[in-house]
């Protein structure tokens, strides 16, 4: 498998999650009642986001691709 097919289907698979589990520019409570932000990314302490705070793409992104 070529580098450039194997990068084509990262994205596609990142396409997939995003559409299935949503993007939300703040944090917010998941049905479990967890501080989420983002494409579902479990807020931790040592993340530095904070609360009623609207986050741009770029960084939901840096959470996502960790």
């Amino acid at each position: 498998m070529v580098f450039g097919e194997v990068n084509r289907m990262y994205e596609k698979i990142k396409e997939e999650i995003i559409k299935h589990e949503g993007k939300i520019n703040k944090i917010y409570k998941d049905h479990l009642g967890n501080a989420t932000f983002g494409v579902g990314h479990l807020v931790l302490p040592t993340d530095d986001l904070q609360e009623g705070v609207e986050y741009d793409d770029a960084k939901i992104m840096e959470f996502f691709e960790r």
